[in-house]
């Protein structure tokens, strides 16, 4: 009795190919996801800060993305203060520079501080303790640099946050997932 075997070759090739598509599947989806996150983090931390969405996602940024070799996605957070301007609401008065970080917070006023149209809108202050080496203590002779707020990272570690990192993977993944792998076996010819 014999077999007569046709197509084989033909099936491990295709199979190959799918293989490989959902690699690139895998990643893709991957990739997907870490859009959401950043785009659901930034929104729970711009319910809290005074500051945009926008303005938020900057200092959020994808390091790493994921490949069909490493399906994973690494996140980088900008550790430096967010400059003052950015802050929704700031206004120079005669007093100073008036500023509200939180949402629910205070409105703070910082009386050596001042804005500068031509310097981009951002605003300044003096710097420092009087030291010798600027000349007297007065506040006048005291250097002048950019004024920051507080950096987006002091909010993105906050439990409540990276519980809704977590909840946008735990939901949009399996998602994500599916519209790529079928994606992914059409264009292999299997589905």
């Amino acid at each position: 009795m014999g077999f007569i075997v046709q197509g084989l070759k033909e099936l491990e090739r295709d199979y190959r190919k799918a293989a490989g598509a959902m690699g690139k599947a895998e990643a893709r989806a991957v990739n997907r996801v870490g859009v959401t996150i950043i785009a659901a983090q930034s929104r729970g931390i711009a319910d809290t800060v005074n500051l945009k969405v926008g303005t938020i996602k900057k200092e959020l940024r994808t390091k790493r993305k994921a490949t069909p070799a490493q399906t994973s996605i690494v996140f980088e957070v900008a550790g430096r203060g967010v400059p003052l301007k950015e802050f929704i609401g700031t206004t120079q008065t005669k007093k100073g520079v008036s500023v509200r970080v939180l949402k629910k917070g205070p409105r703070a006023t910082l009386t050596a501080a001042f804005g500068s149209k031509k310097a981009g809108g951002n605003y300044f202050g003096r710097v420092a303790q009087g030291t010798k080496k600027y000349g007297s203590p007065h506040v006048g002779r005291l250097p002048i640099a950019k004024l920051y707020g507080p950096n987006v990272l002091s909010q993105f570690v906050k439990d409540a946050i990276q519980d809704l990192g977590k909840q946008a993977w735990e939901s949009r993944l399996p998602i994500e997932l599916e519209r790529e792998a079928n994606f992914a076996l059409r264009n292999a010819g299997l589905l």
